[in-house]
């Protein structure tokens, strides 16, 4: 008699050697096509994949929450749309990534009938308030940098927003509830359960899925950015072509945060669209390939992989983000704690200290998606502005 302890039979292989006929009088284990056993070592090396990618997410985006909860001067509305993001990618790792690795090891379906309903649709809308998230902050930098002049988002606003992208994510993810359910056939010496769909119409939903997941938003990045790019090139004509040599520096710094956020979208996505689209889309009397099943898992943990990496893009790399880190968790930079020295003259001189000190708007270009309108050079102050600028006029710069 076989038990579901450890029946390690990859839940795709009963899709397409098993009908549901009536199998009551035949026992399970004389079928050995359909008893696949996983190595113990395979298993193990899967976990291992996967366990880096969950502790990264969890503390990453843990950082991000407690930075925005902690810090007012934080919370503009690009950073809680960027809080919003690492909330939803949070919960994409804490429900969603370890369930590959029972539904990739187990022959039955072990969660129950409700996480059954509910796995696809956790899965869905995590991942569509993510892209949602990403979506706004990339329309949020286009209008405060390509229309500077244009009303902007209340911080009340960006809420009713963020509660909007949870709202139309679980209206999107909903059908992956309503079309699953929990089956069973019995056997003559065993119990079979899997957590069947509605595969005919789950085939054109996932095609939409898709569309929204990878293609809506590589598009909006692409117009986006092309739009950003193209009006750096136009204020750094304005403001650096006479006055400053470094004047290709800031559009060369969105043209790699443009290339970054394609490259990271085409990597982590590619091969899960490969296994959704040939899953769905095949003959239905054709087998699955045999290299599907070595593609299965690494498709989903690549997916689960952009939540972990996502804190870094939009966390790490941001300037103002990374004060905040240094600020709220000084346990981790010791190293990097400033410490008084004896030359107080010019660290303590009153004028020193009441002097104002300003960064340059396209500085902060990205930490809060604003930017000044077109100021001149009297009236902003450059880190790197040879020593002749000390005596102009300065004004302070809002600094997220």
């Amino acid at each position: 008699m076989f038990t579901s302890d450890m029946a390690l039979l990859m839940p795709f292989v009963r899709e397409t050697q098993v009908s549901d006929f009536n199998v009551s009088d035949l026992d399970f284990s004389n079928h050995t096509n359909l008893w696949i056993r996983l190595p113990a070592h395979e298993i193990a090396l899967k976990v291992l994949a996967l366990l880096p990618i969950m502790v990264l997410g969890i503390f990453g985006n843990v950082a991000i929450l407690v930075v925005m909860l902690r810090i007012k001067g934080m919370r503009t509305c690009t950073n809680i749309f960027i809080c919003n993001m690492a909330l939803a990618d949070l919960m994409t790792i804490l429900c969603c990534s370890w369930t590959i690795i029972v539904v990739d090891a187990y022959q039955n379906f072990i969660l129950g009938k409700i996480y059954c309903k509910l796995d696809g649709f956790f899965h869905v809308t995590f991942l569509l308030a993510s892209v949602f998230s990403l979506i706004i902050i990339s329309g949020d930098r286009l209008l405060g940098i390509v229309f500077p002049f244009s009303r902007r988002l209340s911080r009340g606003q960006a809420w009713i927003i963020v509660v909007a992208t949870w709202v139309a994510a679980m209206m999107c993810a909903s059908p992956t509830a309503i079309w699953r359910w929990l089956q069973a056939r019995e056997w003559h010496d065993y119990e079979e359960v899997w957590c069947n769909e509605n595969g005919f119409l789950l085939k054109y939903y996932w095609l939409m899925i898709l569309i929204l997941l990878v293609y809506v938003p590589l598009t909006v990045m692409a117009v986006a950015y092309t739009a950003i790019i193209l009006q750096l090139d136009k204020y750094e004509h304005q403001l650096f072509l006479r006055e400053h040599p470094l004047k290709m520096k800031y559009r060369k710094k969105v043209i790699k945060v443009l290339f970054m956020y394609v490259l990271n979208y085409l990597a982590f996505w590619v091969l899960f669209q490969v296994v959704v689209l040939y899953r769905y889309f095949k003959p239905p009397q054709q087998e699955l390939a045999p290299w599907y099943r070595k593609v299965y898992f690494p498709a989903h943990v690549l997916t689960y992989a952009q939540s972990a990496i996502n804190p870094i893009i939009y966390g790490a790399c941001n300037e103002s983000f990374r004060k905040a880190f240094r600020i709220t968790f000084r346990c981790l930079f010791k190293k990097n704690k400033i410490r008084p020295t004896a030359a107080p003259n010019y660290v303590h001189s009153p004028q020193r200290a009441n002097r104002p000190t300003f960064n340059c708007v396209n500085k902060n270009i990205f930490q809060n998606g604003q930017v000044a309108a077109a100021p001149s050079t009297q009236e902003t102050e450059l880190k790197d502005m040879p020593d002749k600028t000390s005596n102009r006029k300065t004004r302070t710069s809002n600094v997220t």
